[in-house]
């Protein structure tokens, strides 16, 4: 699966489905799929980020023009759109909604058209090769510049995720959706600032997302891989709101982590044991210099008792953090994660906590969630 455009910022990602030796994924069924086994690869990322000036911004949207998407496209977009405004901590207009842009719907449906009539069967990949069957673009960026879509100048950012037509029972999310939110970077895309949407869903193979960050990008250079979000511009939570996930008080929370998230975190999970669910999170990051560094990250059952786990944050947030938090070259500033080293238990609500500051100024946050 595949997810948003990201910042301005950071290292190329390599992506192992990257075509050159596309991945063929025809082995996998669909009741595989709806398993959550199919995790897509997020390419880009680029170290091309601003120290300053600080990019224009827009506010979080609390509201965006009614939808033409209908059945499954519908839900994945409405569900995108609750949780983003969900994961404010404060109750307030969290990152913001995104709008429904019917050229990226197209460049969406070009790229799922070019996926699943490769010779050999479906393949996963952001690039396409001028060669294969029903080409129209090398990168997310090109196929929405060759859709239609404008201004030219915005950062695009693709997904690619789980299709199946289900919505799970306890958390109602579709399970596009679901399996995205349970993963590191792909969890981090879906509540970036991008500001745009367009999105297919194969009921049979895949959904594809293509986000748009477009407000601040006029003066930014674009990301080589055409698959990323720049750090600042789109839309940008005030200074000082905290955006988590799961969110204060979601239930339906997925035990254990999507497998086979590619790229996949670095993480010292023993072979055959599955990690938890990831918790995010996250404060407004303009520049690449804005910083969040990190005193404390836990999470803790009902019994109180604390879970092991790994922090991962941004490389420019180590240095002043815990000393046991690891440096994680796609992980964006002023973003931190925890992630549980063992399966979170079912039905049990867990408590996450956050120690530490934003450019100085101190952030200490507490949250529930629990488990489905």
């Amino acid at each position: 699966m595949k997810i948003l455009n990201r910042s301005l910022r950071r290292l190329s990602r390599a992506c192992t489905t990257r075509q050159g030796a596309l991945k063929k994924l025809a082995g996998f069924s669909t009741a595989v799929l709806a398993a959550g086994m199919l995790t897509g690869c997020l390419i880009g990322t680029s170290n091309n980020a601003p120290t300053t000036p600080v990019p224009a911004s827009a506010s979080p949207a609390t509201s965006v023009p009614a939808s033409t998407y209908t059945g499954q496209d519908l839900a994945i977009f409405n569900a995108i759109n609750l949780y983003r405004t969900k994961v404010d901590i404060a109750g307030g207009a969290g990152v913001g909604e995104v709008a429904q842009n019917t050229l990226l719907d197209a460049a969406a449906a070009a790229h799922e058209k070019y996926l699943t009539n490769q010779p050999g069967g479906d393949i996963e990949t952001h690039d396409e090769l001028s060669t294969g069957n029903f080409f129209f673009g090398t990168t997310p960026q090109v196929r929405a510049v060759n859709a239609g879509f404008t201004p030219t100048t915005a950062w695009i950012g693709e997904v690619i995720g789980n299709g199946a037509a289900t919505i799970d029972p306890v958390s109602r999310l579709p399970a596009c959706v679901s399996q995205l939110l349970d993963t590191v970077y792909h969890l981090e895309a879906l509540t970036s600032n991008v500001e745009q949407i367009g999105l297919v869903d194969d009921p049979n193979w895949a959904c594809v997302l293509e986000g748009a960050t477009i407000t601040g990008t006029s003066g930014m250079t674009l990301s080589s891989s055409g698959n990323d979000e720049p750090i600042g511009g789109g839309q940008q939570m005030p200074v000082g709101s905290v955006a988590v996930s799961p969110y204060n008080g979601e239930v339906g929370v997925l035990p254990a982590m999507s497998t086979n998230e590619n790229p996949a975190p670095s993480l010292p999970t023993p072979v055959g044991a599955l990690a938890g669910h990831p918790v995010m999170l996250r404060m407004r990051a303009d520049l690449a210099s804005d910083v969040l560094l990190v005193n404390s990250f836990t999470l803790t059952d009902s019994s109180g008792s604390s879970l092991p786990g790994t922090i991962l944050l941004s490389s420019n947030a180590v240095a002043g953090s815990i000393s046991t938090a690891q440096p994680d070259a796609l992980i964006a500033p002023c973003v931190a994660f925890f992630v549980p080293l063992t399966q979170l238990a079912s039905q049990v609500t867990y408590t996450a906590q956050f120690v530490g500051s934003r450019n100085g100024i101190a952030v200490n946050e507490t949250w529930s969630f629990t488990t489905q």
